[in-house]
């Protein structure tokens, strides 16, 4: 399976959020899920995205613009998927699952 997914990005510009990170080897689909945090944990996104429907199919940096957001403060997490599997490492207590920078939308 492939590794973690690493070097995420998040950018904000007019209400709309920009998601960044390199791919790692081998992934082929990528599990994204966005929402608040605790304690709440409402998901707002809970999308699969194909590698190379977000021109990282050979490696590199993977770029989405999801949708506009309300204002609020956001978290999200990612997963990659390839053969053998889910991405391995990641949280201790979510494996496979990388966490990104915290969001706020003024």
């Amino acid at each position: 399976p492939p590794e973690a997914v690493s070097g995420m990005t998040a950018t904000i510009a007019n209400g709309q959020i920009t998601l960044g990170w390199t791919a790692p080897a081998y992934a082929t689909w990528y599990n994204i899920w966005l929402g608040t945090g605790s304690p709440d944990w409402t998901p707002t996104a809970f999308v699969w995205l194909d590698a190379d429907t977000l021109n990282c199919g050979s490696g590199g940096t993977c770029t989405i613009i999801p949708f506009t957001l309300p204002a609020g403060e956001y978290v999200w997490y990612i997963r990659a998927w390839g053969p053998g599997g889910f991405s391995t490492g990641g949280l201790v207590d979510a494996p496979g699952w990388a966490e990104g920078p915290d969001l706020v939308l003024p």
